[in-house]
């Protein structure tokens, strides 16, 4: 089972445990220590797979304790485990008698419909259950996570977005759109929702960036990105973020003159005052790319107010030169930096001009 459905899974089961343990009708006990204690031992019963003696242990837990949702989802749980699917069917329609408006036993069903092949009764079962969801958001979400389980990625987008339109709340269940759309490769919905995103979270750039990165190029590929990034830039032609993203989309192809170009509009609508371009300029000095952090550095640095980020780029310029075997332009920076009213400068450009002598010129 892949790792992403072993997550939704489990989200799931604990999610529906709390909503579970809400709507139980019958009086919370007091802890037992040997309630804790036993059920301990059903779960490492059931671990190694001997579920007959697990339920005979729950059987008897019930005659103490009643109708206890801990015990309750414990058994239906191994009747799961052990593909027992119309007993546990059966089970959940016996707790639905007690609570037919139980959102949570609504959505098991539907599982256990799913699981006993039968995709028809499942849907009807899960569309019952949005019904119930009501003005709580983690219900889209308990339920959304149901269709992505087994694969129902449209309904699951639906419900998500039901979910938004019901609670007026368009912030919710990005991050689950944005997994749902790039599965699909339905790059035009994954570059809408990372635009809703950075609307409620305007630092999320740098996150999207890095999710960008990691995406499997070997089955998404880069160039369809950006030519979805190009579509989101026409419609949307005043934001930053989206041209930000397509720098480092470009840059990440090695086409760093379209990344510079890029990151420059960034700038200029984000009037950020430079921290695009730094962050450019640092990333192709990671990368051996010095001609291009001078280029930049020598047309943004009359530009920049800002003391601490005009000193950055004159360091990060300095060190390109020294790479480039231009030492005495990389000195006289470096000088200029040593005669600066903050220490951090100071003591930045002097360990600059050691290393440089330590390493080029020794």
């Amino acid at each position: 089972m892949p790792i992403n459905k072993i997550i939704i899974i489990a989200a799931i089961a604990i999610i529906s445990f709390c909503e579970s343990t809400t709507q139980a009708q019958s009086p919370v006990r007091p802890t037992d220590t040997n309630l804790l204690n036993t059920m301990t031992t059903v779960r490492n019963l059931t671990k190694v797979g001997d579920y007959d003696r697990a339920l005979t242990i729950l059987q008897s837990l019930k005659k103490t304790y009643g109708d206890n949702p801990e015990i309750n989802n414990e058994i239906k749980y191994i009747y799961r485990a052990k593909k027992d699917y119309p007993t546990l069917k059966q089970l959940i329609k016996d707790e639905i008698k007690i609570r037919p408006d139980s959102f949570d036993l609504v959505c098991q069903l539907g599982e256990a419909y799913f699981l006993s092949d039968s995709l028809d009764l499942a849907k009807l079962t899960w569309e019952k259950a949005l019904g119930l969801a009501g003005i709580f958001d983690y219900r889209y979400l308990i339920l959304g996570n149901y269709y992505r389980a087994y694969g129902f990625y449209d309904e699951a987008a639906m419900v998500y977005r039901r979910g938004r339109t019901i609670l007026k709340r368009p912030e919710l269940f990005t991050n689950e759109l944005i997994d749902i759309f790039i599965s699909q490769r339905n790059y035009r919905e994954v570059i809408a929702e990372y635009l809703n995103k950075l609307r409620f979270e305007p630092t999320a750039a740098a996150d999207i960036s890095t999710q960008l990165a990691q995406l499997d190029t070997s089955v998404i590929k880069p160039a369809e990105i950006r030519q979805e990034f190009l579509k989101a830039i026409k419609a949307n032609p005043n934001e930053a973020n989206l041209y930000g993203l397509l720098g480092d989309i470009d840059a990440r192809a090695g086409n760093l003159n379209e990344a510079y170009e890029n990151y420059k509009k960034a700038d200029r609508l984000s009037g950020s005052n430079g921290i695009f371009i730094y962050g450019f300029t640092k990333s192709c000095f990671e990368n051996g790319k010095y001609e291009m952090v001078i280029r930049a550095a020598d047309e943004y640095l009359p530009r920049f107010k800002e003391p601490n980020m005009a000193a950055q780029l004159k360091l990060i310029k300095a060190r390109s030169l020294a790479e480039l075997s231009q030492y005495a332009p990389a000195f006289a920076i470096l000088n200029e930096l040593a005669g600066s009213n903050d220490i951090r400068w100071r003591t930045e450009a002097v360990f600059a001009s050691g290393e440089i002598y330590e390493t080029k010129l020794n």
